[in-house]
């Protein structure tokens, strides 16, 4: 999982499937479910998922369009489309079943 900017947004939920975290430094929410995230992102039933981290401070214009009221918030894309999304701390076991049940696979 990396950080992106707004700039590579785009290019990064452009095809495939996309896991977004939207998060803030400041955020303590955030900071726990980072290393889950890590975590889910690292594992083999993952592979074929592309993981990344907006932060909603430096990419306020992409916070703005996608409606982000509350961090962390976890967006799944399927070919620059958004599928659905979750809010709040999640252990990894529970990230990985959200991105199995929403994606067909």
């Amino acid at each position: 999982m990396r950080d992106i900017t707004s700039n590579e947004f785009r290019d990064f939920i452009a095809s495939g499937t996309s896991v977004i975290q939207f998060s803030a430094d400041w955020c303590g929410p955030c900071k726990v479910l980072t290393p889950n995230m890590m975590t889910a992102s690292n594992s083999e039933e993952m592979a074929d998922v592309s993981f990344a981290k907006v932060n909603i401070d430096n990419c306020q214009s992409l916070a703005s369009e996608f409606s982000i009221r509350s961090v962390p918030t976890v967006v799944i894309f399927q070919d620059g489309l958004e599928l659905k999304r979750t809010m709040g701390v999640k252990t990894t076991t529970l990230i990985k079943q959200f991105i199995r049940e929403t994606v067909d696979r």
